[in-house]
């Protein structure tokens, strides 16, 4: 069931970061926006697509270094509820705060395998479904959301190539996966978040 409505579209109400403590923060007049940790590598943005109205795009970037490509992005869609991204934003600021004091950079080294997130969807009754490619589909029991894992695209696919030559898989592995998760029917999801 839905019981949050679509988020709001000021972003300082959705983004947990401490703005007045040197997190840099811009808005356009029709409403796009962006936030950034001050060493330039977290970074957060809204695309509120004016031209398409309930179209917009929530996105966050998390960069190894400044200036570089993001080492993972999440994305979500305008009808994400306000609770959520303010969820998922309290937890980055948590981690990223976290990394200041320890010898650990916890955005960019999670060990936490995948696995360990299909256990809590099987328990409570969720439906699974497996390709030959990898993907992993996870669907609620009513229907009403679902989690899609897949390998990044050269992994499953030199898997038969590792064992046919003895190439050492370590050579071909790329450890880039990607998540959706959805909510309503995936034929007309209300809700939509990716992570690659």
């Amino acid at each position: 069931r839905h019981l949050a409505g679509p988020g709001a579209v000021d972003p300082r109400a959705v983004w947990a970061f401490p703005f007045e403590d040197g997190w840099p923060f811009a808005q356009t007049e029709e409403g796009t926006a962006a936030a950034f940790s001050p060493c330039l590598r977290l970074q957060t943005t809204f695309d509120p697509q004016p031209d398409n109205p309930g179209k917009g795009t929530w996105t966050i970037n998390a960069h190894r270094a400044p200036f570089t490509p993001p080492a993972w992005r999440i994305t979500f869609d305008a009808t994400t509820p306000a609770e959520m991204l303010h969820d998922v934003h309290s937890e980055l600021l948590d981690l990223y705060l976290d990394a200041r004091y320890s010898d650990q950079d916890r955005l960019f080294q999670d060990e936490t395998a995948p696995y360990e997130a299909y256990a809590p969807l099987l328990t409570r009754g969720w439906s699974h479904a497996v390709k030959t490619d990898g993907t992993q589909t996870f669907l609620t029991h009513e229907g009403l959301g679902g989690v899609r894992h897949r390998c990044a695209g050269l992994i499953c696919r030199s898997l038969r190539a590792c064992r046919s030559r003895a190439v050492p898989l370590s050579r071909y592995v790329r450890h880039r996966v990607c998540w959706t998760a959805w909510s309503a029917p995936l034929s007309r999801p209300r809700e939509r978040a990716s992570r690659t």
